[in-house]
């Protein structure tokens, strides 16, 4: 058994395929047999997913990108295409500019239907070209790990823009006007295969799936634009110099990427009606968890893998009534062939463990440390914090008083993300998952059970603790990108199948109530505040003080160079592990938290997006340092209460001006202020800090002029340096030289 896993480890590929193949043979074994209609259902549901995927594919092979995106680049499209056909807004306008008179033939509506469409496919090519001229060339020189976070940004801004407050809002569809009712094609194709009815954009979705794929085949093999794009993914540097223009491999890469989602969305429009137009974090995972299994590269696979989701889907769903346990395969078949893949590193074009927005804050001088000036301002600057977050309960009203636990909860989250994007240079876009577990433990040992509310959240933050490692131990072996598509997978099996009243949520009692510590009680807001600031503050602790053991300096060494750091006997697999054990344990013990201040636990209060928004909040407020968290949690409470539904749109949108102008997140502005008042401090008081001197526009030598250096000439001969410049407590005496040789020189 041994000797046959090792050797499907040198062909994973292979194994991929015999697995997928064994589900497909699987699938026969349900209680009840999938008739032809049902597996032709899964054949349809699979070819608007295996388009995303080609696109996937193709992003990932031109520049190392995980597009998160990829899903949304035809949102817009589809909505436009679905306002244009639904309104007939080309024919009001040839009616306005005089083309045609009074009703239009059947024939013209025909024409409309597909001018409509190649309108909206050529729009979604746009959008691809636009994302990356704006956006993805930026990071050029950056590491993909950075472009990948840019795309979920943007996936944030697109969805909003092809939603009811974006294109949509243009044709009068909103509150007044739902959108509702379908787009049929022109030509009325329609067949049964029973159980199910087909259509002929149905048939399409087949028939584009089949073209694109053997298209994109031919243009990366024949086409030198295809080489270029492979020369590009396996070494940036080199095919430069060869000649390659990479900015226009890349924009023709993303103009594909935007025309192949654009015509999966129109296609899932014509046969949904409106509202389908974006695919969601279901489509989304199943097709990176494809690409994940297929290993990113090979585009045929990955088709045929998520083909094998899709009939999984399918036979679950008329088997038991709900496709739910779809979520679980997927994330067991990551996590299985993630295990059997060969260990890797990433080589000089994936580079995703290090990431320059994970640069730490620079601490206050030693020079400058021990000024009364400093002392002062450090005091006041605590003081004024301390008595903020204490009165805050006292002059808020409730309801921002719960805003604020929850931005506290947020925060708690948002340092477990710290430890392992920040610190480890592992995304994970599920972390919010495991505060659903952490909630659920509470909701069962504390609610069900009644087991006091310390022992309850200890026990969250244990189980926590061993998800995140089970998650995580294919992130020791296979570096890259990976987690955050297993993370994600993870938050959906939490959000749809743990807390799914057909499964974990029978256990999950209807109500929590708060607990009661040392006898007291905080059913109040403002005593259930407290508690939460009392636990971040010693997470807090906990946290800087595991950054300033050698754990921490671990982390951070391995996340630079991790072949260093291993040459230096640094172990990465238990750095790791702890790692993971005490990010999961603090999401969970926030899920605890936030399950108590909810009076129970829902879907509705842990939907999977969160995730997605807390991952964001980090990014906005920088990865550096213990600060990031903190003060993303409170601009991401300010937006949202602020904001309402537009929440995720300015989230996202920050963001992407955070990596495009401070990739250290707002701490970096911050601290630059702090540097800014301790160089006028240091120049006030006639101190030179090189550290800080490097930094700013006005440096220490243009305010205190020094005497030239002289040369001290002794009677011997011998040629010194000035007493102003000799070291402390050391004669400096350069080599003696005659006075002939003086004169010569």
């Amino acid at each position: 058994m041994v000797e046959i896993v090792r050797r499907a480890r040198k062909r994973p590929e292979l194994v991929t395929a015999a697995v997928v193949a064994l589900v497909f043979l699987a699938v026969e074994a349900l209680p009840r047999s999938l008739p032809l209609g049902v597996r032709a259902s899964a054949l349809v549901f699979g070819s608007q997913s295996a388009l995303a995927v080609i696109g996937v594919v193709l992003v990932y092979r031109s520049n190392r990108i995980l597009s998160f995106v990829q899903v949304q680049l035809g949102a817009v499209s589809g909505s436009l295409f679905f306002g244009l056909v639904r309104e007939h807004s080309l024919l009001r306008a040839a009616n306005r500019l005089g083309l045609i008179s009074g009703g239009a033939p059947r024939w013209l509506v025909h024409v409309e239907w597909w001018g409509s469409a190649l309108l909206a496919i050529a729009l979604s090519g746009v959008v691809g070209l636009f994302v990356y001229v704006v956006v993805i060339r930026r990071f050029a020189q950056s590491p993909p790990l950075v472009g990948t976070v840019a795309t979920v940004a943007v996936a944030q801004v697109l969805s909003y823009a092809a939603g009811t407050d974006g294109v949509l809002k243009i044709f009068g569809f909103g509150a007044d006007k739902p959108v509702t009712g379908t787009v049929p094609p022109p030509l009325d194709v329609t067949f049964r295969i029973a159980p199910a009815t087909f259509h002929l954009p149905e048939v399409a979705a087949v028939v584009s799936v089949a073209a694109a794929l053997v298209g994109v085949t031919l243009f990366l093999r024949r086409t030198r634009t295809g080489n270029a794009v492979r020369a590009s993914a396996a070494d940036p540097e080199r095919a430069r110099t060869l000649g390659v223009n990479t900015a226009v491999v890349g924009s023709v890469v993303w103009v594909l990427a935007g025309l192949v989602s654009g015509l999966a969305s129109i296609l899932l429009v014509a046969a949904q009606g409106g509202g389908a137009s974006g695919g969601g974090i279901t489509t989304l995972t199943r097709v990176l968890g494809a690409v994940v299994v297929a290993g990113f590269a090979s585009l045929g696979l990955a088709v045929f893998v998520v083909f094998g989701f899709a009939m999984v889907d399918q036979a679950t769903t008329w088997a038991y009534g709900s496709g739910t346990l779809t979520d679980l395969f997927v994330l067991v078949l990551i996590l299985v062939f993630l295990m059997l893949r060969p260990a890797t590193r990433p080589g000089r074009a994936e580079g995703a463990t290090s990431w320059r927005a994970a640069r730490e804050v620079r601490p206050i001088p030693n020079e400058l440390a021990g000024l009364p000036d400093v002392r002062k301002l450090r005091r006041r600057a605590t003081t004024a914090l301390v008595v903020f977050l204490l009165a805050l309960p006292f002059v808020a009203t409730p309801a921002d008083t719960v805003n604020a636990t929850t931005a506290l909860i947020y925060a708690l989250v948002g340092l477990s993300l710290l430890l392992l994007t920040g610190w480890a240079g592992l995304i994970s876009l599920g972390q919010f998952a495991f505060a659903t577990v952490g909630g659920f433990v509470v909701a069962v040992v504390g609610g069900r059970w009644g087991l006091p509310a310390p022992l309850a959240l200890l026990a969250a933050g244990l189980v926590g603790a061993v998800c995140a490692v089970a998650v995580g131990l294919p992130a020791l072996r296979v570096r890259g990108l990976q987690l955050a598509v297993t993370s994600l997978a993870f938050a959906l099996v939490t959000s749809n199948v743990l807390l799914n009243e057909r499964y974990g949520g029978r256990l999950v009692p209807d109500g929590l109530d708060r607990p009661s510590l040392f006898g007291l009680a905080t059913d109040g807001e403002r005593a259930y505040y407290y508690l939460c600031l009392l636990l971040v503050a010693l997470a807090v602790g906990a946290v800087v003080g595991m950054r300033r053991s050698r754990t921490g300096r671990a982390l951070v060494a391995l996340r630079d160079n991790d072949r260093a750091a291993e040459a230096f006997g640094i172990n990465l697999v238990r750095s790791r592990l702890e790692t993971f054990a005490v990010s999961g344990l603090l999401a969970a013990v926030a899920g605890g938290l936030f399950a108590y201040q909810q009076g129970g636990v829902t879907v509705g209060d842990f939907p999977v997006d969160l995730s997605i928004t807390l991952f964001l909040m980090v990014i906005i407020g920088g990865l550096g340092s213990v600060a990031g968290p903190l003060l993303g949690s409170v601009v991401v409470a300010l937006i949202a209460t602020r904001l309402g539904g537009t929440s995720s749109f300015f989230t996202a949108l920050l963001v992407l001006l955070v990596l495009l102008f401070a990739e250290g997140g707002l701490t970096q502005i911050v601290f630059a202020g702090r540097d800014s008042l301790l160089r006028r401090i240091a120049v006030r008081n006639r101190i030179a800090v090189s550290s800080l001197v490097a930094d700013g526009r006005v440096t220490v030598d243009d305010r205190i002029p020094i005497r030239s250096r002289g040369i001290v000439t002794a009677d011997d001969g011998t040629v010194g340096v000035p007493v102003r410049y000799r070291l402390p407590r050391r004669k400096l005496v350069l080599e003696s030289v005659s006075s002939d040789a003086r004169g010569a020189q």
